[in-house]
C-alpha cells in the first residue's frame, strides 16, 4: 500500500501481485535482461497509478511519457516526446524535422541504440491507444530487439473492447496487436488489471474521506462499479452513502459518472431505448421473450441488434441468442435509476406477471405506491421467515419493510412490527428501526415487546434504560411460566443474549458470563442470537482471566458448519490481541473483514476498531488509521452510540504515535464526550485511555498521571493485555519523581493483572522498574530491566514499545558519562520510531537528545532504502536465511538477493553481520 498521485486523487491502495510483478521484472532487468511489459486495463482502472506507484521504488533513468487524443493525427508525436528525455538528447534535433515518410524501422534502431546506452533504464508510454502510428511502430521495433540489456519497456492501454464503458477512437488499434507477440514472448509480461476487490474499495474509501463504508457496502459497491477505482471514487463523492450501505435492488448510480453510457443509449432509437429500459428492470440477465412482454413492443430484433451494437446489451453465450445480459453492471445501474418514478413502477408490476417466486415478489415490493394491500403483506412476511431461515438478515428486512409499508396502523400489526424491529437492528439498519419507537412505546408491556425496545434503546445509546426494559422481560416471562403465543420461541435466548451484551458494556464480566451461558444453554436456531452471546461471554471469560479457557471454546471458530463465525472470529482476534498473539488475531480479524466483504454479516463493530489496534501494536501505523478510522465510520452511520468511546479511543492510538495532534485530540474530546452521556464503566476506560495515548506521545508527566489515576477508576480487567499501558500510574509517578508511590503502585500492578504472567505485562513491569531504578541512581538495574523489556517486545512484535525503551536506555548511559553509548541508543531508537512513521515519538528522541547536549544524525542510513529493502533488510538482520526471507514476502530468491546486494551497496556494508548493528544500536 501507498499514497501516488493518480486519476483517483493521489490514492492508491491494493495492487500487490501486480506490483510484485513489476518489481521481480525489474530485478531481472537490473540482471541484465530486457523486459517489455503490456499492462491493460478499462479507463480508471488504475494503470497510470500502477505505474507511478512502481516508478516511486525505481533507482533507473525513466523516460514517461503519455499519449494524448490528439497524438493520434500527428507523425511522430510521441517519438519527440520520447527523444527529448533520453540521456544525451541525441535524436532530439532530428526528430524536430523528420518527415512524415521516415521509415519507422531505421528510426527504431537509432532509438534501440540509446535505449542501450544506459544502464538501468525504463521507458514508459501510457494511453498507447493514441500514439501516432509511426512513433508506436518505432518503440515496436526497438522493444522486439532488446535481449540482454538493462531496459524496461512499459506500454498501458485501455483495450479495443466494444463494451469498454468509455471508448476510443484512436488510430493505433491494429499497431498495439503487434505488441501482444511481445508481450507473449520470451522477455514480455502481459498484466491485464481487474477492479480492486470489496477489500481494498474499504480501503479506498476510508482514504478518500468515506470512512463510514461497510465491508457489504464495499461488496455492494463493487458489484455496480466492477472496482473500478474511477467509478468508485465518483459514486463515492456523488451519491449518498445511505443508498451504498443500505437497500435492494440496483446502485443507485448518477449517469455523469459514465457519460459514454448516457451518450450511447441517447443515440439509439426509441424501440431501443424502451427495450433497454424494461430490461433494466427486469435485472442483470433475462430472456427475450420476457422482455418483449415488459416493454410492449411488438417486435424486439431491430432494437435488440442495436442495443448489441451500441454496447448497452450482449447475448448471453449458448442461448442461441434467446437470453440477454447488460455489457456490464454500471450500464444496468444507470438506466434503471434514470427511468420516471411511476415508469419504472410500471414496468415493476409488468415483470411481477413474467416472473415467479422470489422474483415476482421483489418486483411486487418495488412497484409499491401506497396503500393498504393485506394478501402481499402476508406474501412479503412469510418471504422474510423463509429469508431469517437462512440468515439472509439483509433480505428479511427488505421484506419486512415492505410488508410494514402495506399494513394499516393498529394493535393487529404488533407482531410485525416487533419482529421487523429486531431484524432491522440486527441488518445495522438503526434508523430504520427508530421509526417505529413510537409504535413500541405506545403498544402494551410484556415480555416480547419490551425485548425489542430494549434492543432499540441499547443501539441508541439509552443503556439503562435497555437494561431495565431486558431484566423485566426475563423476570415476566419467568413469572409467566410459558412462552408466548405469538413470540419467537428462542425469546428466552434472546433476552440473555442481550443482557450478556449490556454486561459488555457495564464491564460486567460475571453478567457477561452469567447470560451468555444462559443464552447458549437455551439455546436458539438464530446464528446471531447464537453468536452475540458467545461474544460476550468468551470476552467475559478472558477479561476475568481465563483467556486460555475461552479460546478453547472458541477453537472451530470459522470452521465449516459455524452459524455464527463472525461474532466468534471477531471475539477470538480480541482474545488473542489480549494474550499477545498478534499474528493470530490479525489473521481472524482480516478474515472477519475478507467475509464481510464477501455478504457475511458483520454485526459486532468493534471487529474493524480492534484490527486496528492490531495493526498499532505491529508498528503498521497507516493500517491501524485505515481500520480505526473505518471502525468510527460505521459506527457513525449506524448509530451505534455505546461504540463510539471504544472506537474513538481507538483511533487515537495510531494518530497520537504519528503526531497528528489534531485528529487525535478530536477522537479523545469524542470519546470523553460520548462517555459523559453513555456513563458505563467501559466507556470512561477507554476515554482516559485515549487520554493516556496523547500524554504518553506529548510526553505531557502530569497529564498521564491524571489520565491513568482515571483509567485505573474505571478499569479492573484481570486481563493486562487488553492495553499496552500497563502500570500507568506507576509509569506516570516514576516519570514525575514519585519514587516510593510508583513502587506501591507497581507492586499492586504486579501482584494483581501481571500476576498471570502476561508477555506484555511483565515487558511494561519491566519497562517501570527500569525508571523506578534510574531515578534511585541504580543504574546497572535499569539498564538490566531495560535489555530484559527491550527482548520481550521484539519476542512479541512490538516496534514502537521497544524504541520507547531506547530513550531509558540513552539516559542511564549519559548518567554514567557514556556519551558515545547514550548517542547511539537514541539513534537507534530515533531510526525506528521513523521506519514505523512514529513522529510524535520521534520528536520525543530529539528532544532528549538536545536535552542531553548530544548530537545524533538527522537521518538513519537506513532511510537511504526503499521499503522493500527495508523489510528484507531487517529480516536478515534477525538471522533469517534468504530462503527464509523470500517465503516470509513471497518472493523469489534471487529477488532477495539482489535486494541483500543493493541493501550492502547502499550501507557500505561488507555482509550481515555489520547489517545487524543498524538494527541493534552497535553502527
Amino acid at each position: 500500500m501507498g499514497l501516488v498521485k493518480d486519476e483517483v486523487g493521489s490514492i492508491f491502495v491494493g495492487r500487490d501481485g501486480e506490483l510484485a510483478t513489476l518489481r521481480g521484472a525489474w530485478e531481472t532487468v537490473r540482471g541484465g535482461v530486457a523486459r517489455v511489459v503490456g499492462i491493460t486495463g478499462d479507463p480508471g482502472i488504475g494503470k497510470a497509478a500502477l505505474v507511478s506507484r512502481f516508478l516511486a521504488d525505481v533507482d533507473a533513468t525513466v523516460i514517461h511519457v503519455t499519449a494524448s487524443d490528439i497524438d493520434a493525427a500527428t507523425p511522430w508525436h510521441v517519438f519527440r516526446a520520447v527523444v527529448a528525455q533520453t540521456p544525451g538528447r541525441r535524436l532530439a534535433e532530428r526528430a524536430a524535422t523528420m518527415s512524415a515518410d521516415a521509415e519507422p524501422g531505421l528510426i527504431g534502431i537509432e532509438l534501440l541504440k540509446d535505449l542501450r546506452s544506459t544502464k538501468g533504464m525504463v521507458l514508459v508510454l501510457e494511453e498507447a491507444q493514441w500514439a501516432d502510428g509511426p512513433s508506436l511502430m518505432a518503440l515496436h521495433y526497438a522493444s522486439r530487439r532488446l535481449g540482454y540489456d538493462q531496459v524496461m519497456v512499459i506500454l498501458s492501454h485501455s483495450p479495443q473492447d466494444p463494451q469498454s464503458t468509455v471508448p476510443y477512437f484512436g488510430r493505433s488499434w491494429a499497431l498495439l496487436e503487434g505488441w501482444q507477440q511481445l508481450f507473449d514472448g520470451e522477455h514480455g509480461i502481459h498484466l491485464p488489471l481487474d477492479g480492486l476487490t470489496p477489500a481494498d474499495l474499504i480501503r479506498l474509501a476510508a482514504r478518500s474521506g468515506h470512512a463510514e463504508l461497510s465491508p457489504d457496502g464495499a461488496a455492494r459497491l463493487h458489484e455496480a462499479t466492477g472496482g473500478n477505482p474511477l467509478y468508485v471514487t465518483d459514486v463515492l463523492r456523488r451519491t449518498p452513502i445511505e443508498s451504498i450501505m443500505s437497500g435492494q435492488g440496483p446502485l443507485k448510480i448518477p449517469k455523469e459518472i459514465a457519460p459514454a453510457i448516457a451518450a450511447g443509449l441517447a443515440s439509439c432509437e426509441w424501440d431501443t431505448r424502451e427495450l433497454v429500459a424494461a430490461g433494466a428492470v427486469l435485472g442483470q440477465r433475462f430472456s427475450v421473450a420476457q422482455v418483449r412482454f415488459v416493454s410492449g413492443l411488438e417486435s424486439v430484433a431491430k432494437p435488440i441488434e442495436q442495443a448489441i451494437e451500441a454496447g448497452l446489451l450482449v447475448e448471453v453465450p449458448g442461448t442461441d441468442g434467446r437470453q440477454l445480459t447488460f455489457a456490464k453492471k454500471l450500464v444496468r445501474d444507470i438506466v434503471y435509476h434514470d427511468l420516471a418514478r411511476r415508469l419504472r413502477a410500471e414496468l415493476h408490476r409488468r415483470c411481477a406477471v413474467t416472473t415467479s417466486g422470489a422474483a415476482s415478489l421483489g418486483h411486487r415490493v418495488a412497484a409499491i405506491e401506497g396503500g393498504v394491500d393485506e394478501i402481499l403483506a402476508g406474501e412479503l412476511a412469510t418471504a422474510a421467515k423463509e429469508r431469517l431461515a437462512v440468515s439472509d438478515v439483509a433480505g428479511a428486512a427488505f421484506y419486512l419493510r415492505g410488508a410494514m409499508d402495506c399494513t394499516a396502523p393498529g394493535p393487529e400489526r404488533l407482531g410485525l412490527v416487533l419482529t421487523a424491529v429486531e431484524t432491522l437492528l440486527v441488518a445495522g439498519e438503526l434508523t430504520a428501526a427508530q421509526e417505529y419507537e413510537g409504535e413500541l412505546e405506545r403498544a402494551p408491556a410484556g415480555p416480547w415487546r419490551d425485548y425489542a425496545l430494549g434492543y432499540l434503546k441499547l443501539l441508541s445509546g439509552r443503556v439503562a434504560a435497555a437494561k431495565e426494559l431486558q431484566h423485566g422481560a426475563l423476570a415476566a416471562l419467568a413469572r409467566d411460566g410459558a412462552e408466548l403465543a405469538d413470540a419467537p420461541a428462542d425469546l428466552r435466548a434472546r433476552i440473555a443474549a442481550q443482557l450478556a451484551i449490556i454486561g459488555v458494556v457495564f464491564l460486567a464480566y460475571d453478567e457477561m458470563v452469567e447470560f451468555g451461558t444462559v443464552a447458549v444453554a437455551a439455546g436458539s436456531p438464530d446464528p446471531t442470537v447464537d453468536g452475540f452471546a458467545w461474544f460476550a461471554r468468551t470476552l467475559g471469560m478472558a477479561l476475568s482471566g481465563q483467556s486460555n479457557e475461552a479460546l478453547e471454546l472458541l477453537a472451530w471458530a470459522g470452521e465449516p458448519g459455524d452459524r455464527a463465525a463472525m461474532e466468534r472470529l471477531v471475539a477470538r482476534g480480541m482474545i488473542r490481541l489480549w494474550i499477545d498473539d498478534l499474528d493470530g488475531a490479525a489473521d481472524d480479524l482480516h478474515e472477519v473483514v475478507r467475509r464481510a466483504t464477501a455478504g457475511d454479516a458483520l454485526r459486532v463493530s468493534q471487529g474493524l476498531g480492534f484490527l486496528g489496534e492490531v495493526e498499532y501494536r505491529r508498528g503498521r501505523l497507516g493500517e491501524a488509521r485505515v481500520f480505526t478510522r473505518l471502525a468510527v465510520g460505521n459506527a457513525v452511520f449506524h448509530s451505534r452510540v455505546w461504540d463510539f468511546p471504544i472506537l474513538h479511543a481507538l483511533a487515537v492510538y495510531p494518530r497520537a504515535a504519528a503526531g497528528d495532534w489534531e485528529a487525535a485530540e478530536r477522537h479523545a474530546a469524542e470519546s470523553a464526550r460520548i462517555a459523559d452521556f453513555i456513563g458505563t464503566h467501559t466507556a470512561h476506560a477507554y476515554a482516559a485511555g485515549a487520554r493516556c495515548a496523547i500524554a504518553q506521545a506529548r510526553g505531557d508527566r502530569e497529564r498521564l498521571l491524571s489520565a491513568a489515576e482515571r483509567l485505573e477508576a474505571h478499569y479492573d480487567s484481570q486481563e493486562p493485555g487488553t492495553h499496552l499501558f500497563g502500570p500507568i500510574r506507576a509509569d506516570a509517578l516514576s516519570q514525575l519523581g514519585r519514587l516510593d508511590e510508583a513502587e506501591t503502585a507497581l507492586a499492586a500492578f504486579r501482584e494483581g493483572p501481571a500476576s498471570g504472567g502476561r508477555r506484555s505485562a511483565q515487558l511494561s513491569v519491566a519497562r517501570v522498574s527500569a525508571q523506578i531504578a534510574l531515578g534511585r541512581k541504580k543504574h546497572d538495574v535499569a539498564l538490566r530491566e531495560c535489555a530484559s523489556a527491550a527482548e520481550l517486545a521484539a519476542d512479541l512484535g512490538l516496534p514502537l514499545e521497544e524504541a520507547r525503551i531506547g530513550l531509558l536506555v540513552a539516559r542511564c548511559h549519559h548518567e554514567q558519562g557514556h556519551r558515545t553509548a547514550a548517542g547511539r541508543a537514541l539513534h537507534t531508537a530515533r531510526a525506528q520510531f521513523i521506519r514505523i512513521g512514529a513522529d510524535a515519538y520521534r520528536i520525543l528522541v530529539e528532544r532528549e537528545a538536545e536535552r542531553l547536549g548530544i548530537v545524533i544524525a538527522t537521518s538513519s542510513p537506513l532511510e537511504a532504502l526503499t521499503l522493500k529493502e527495508r523489510e528484507v533488510a531487517r529480516l536478515i538482520a534477525e538471522g533469517m536465511s534468504y530462503r527464509e526471507v523470500a517465503a516470509r514476502l513471497h518472493r523469489s530468491i534471487k529477488t532477495v538477493e539482489t535486494h541483500m546486494s543493493n541493501i550492502l551497496r547502499k550501507l557500505e556494508v561488507a555482509d550481515r553481520h555489520e547489517l545487524r548493528k543498524f538494527f541493534d544500536g552497535d553502527a
